[in-house]
């Protein structure tokens, strides 16, 4: 079930990638050079570089940030996390769609195409990687769509419906599989940061 999670979240995050691309080429070629620097420092295990490429202001982030390299360099693969498939504004940020690596997913397994969702930002002419203030979020929010109820934060207002579906869908197989199992509805919270 927990794989069938990772997938969902997957594919919901591949579906909301096919919109049009959108954002300026010098911004894509910026954040992609910015990428490849943190994945050249994943390869060299350089923790300093890769640590000067995130926001310094932003402790969580941080956190989860180290935890990805240690986690990449644990595995010993190196992350191909540097092409961006989507780029859009949201408030002062850049929101990068960036193809995840299968071999960094759940179970360090190759999979399907993956995309996360990046922030990134300008700091004295360089692109680091950022993520909303909790100021920036927008307000908590709690919505049911069909069988499904989704607290999120406004930041995530634009997956909801698309992550809907897909828990409904993934429901249905699972009913199908295991027509006996009783009809439950599901709660999906999304966290606003990594």
């Amino acid at each position: 079930m927990a794989l069938g999670l990772a997938r969902l979240v997957a594919a919901a995050l591949a579906l909301s990638c096919a919109l049009p691309m959108g954002g300026a080429s010098d911004g894509r070629s910026g954040i992609e050079a910015l990428l490849q620097r943190r994945a050249d420092a994943i390869a060299r295990n350089d923790v300093a570089a890769f640590r000067s490429t995130v926001d310094g202001t932003r402790a969580a982030l941080r956190r989860t940030q180290q935890e990805l390299f240690d986690m990449t360099r644990a595995r010993g693969v190196a992350t191909a996390m540097t092409r961006v498939v989507k780029l859009e504004t949201y408030g002062s940020y850049t929101r990068a769609y960036v193809e995840d690596d299968p071999q960094l997913m759940l179970l360090g397994s190759s999979g399907p195409p993956s995309y996360r969702r990046m922030y990134f930002r300008q700091q004295d002419g360089k692109w680091i990687v950022t993520e909303p203030t909790v100021e920036e979020l927008g307000g908590e929010r709690r919505r049911r769509i069909g069988e499904v109820e989704l607290e999120h934060w406004a930041v995530d207002d634009d997956m909801v419906e698309l992550l809907a579906r897909e828990v409904a869908a993934l429901n249905a197989e699972v009913v199908k599989a295991i027509p006996w199992a009783p009809s439950v509805g599901f709660l999906v919270r999304l966290y606003p940061t990594e």
